[in-house]
């Protein structure tokens, strides 16, 4: 059994123990848009008990790229694939990078309670 990734794994175990899921193929056909919703649902929502903290390599690479970011409050498509593969590797996600500046910001939110975690861990 796979780990749950977020919210769209629960709901999907949820409705296949209880047959919901079957019900709906029948109703709507296999290609239904539950594939889509679970995977969106997981990235919306993450399992934030499967996150681990950065390494330390992991953690001189964000305290490298950060200041930048906060200094210019905006971040290059260098700097988005540097901090995605953090990302990527701490949440077993991959990072959402859009033109949308509120969109980005959870994204550099979520890898600064990780960054923040880190420090209080690892000192």
């Amino acid at each position: 059994m796979t780990k749950s990734k977020g919210l769209g794994d629960k709901i999907k175990t949820f409705t296949d123990k209880t047959g919901l899921s079957k019900a709906v193929k029948l109703l709507f056909g296999d290609d239904c848009g539950c594939v889509e919703r679970q995977e969106k649902l997981n990235k919306l929502f993450p399992n934030f008990k499967n996150i681990r903290s950065f390494t330390k390599d992991e953690k001189e690479i964000y305290e490298q790229v950060m200041p930048n970011i906060d200094r210019t409050s905006k971040i290059t498509s260098q700097e988005k694939m540097i901090l995605g593969k953090l990302y990527n590797a701490v949440f077993e996600a991959s990072a959402k990078w859009s033109s949308c500046g509120s969109c980005n910001k959870k994204t550099l939110d979520n890898l600064r309670k990780i960054y923040e975690k880190s420090c209080d861990i690892n000192g």
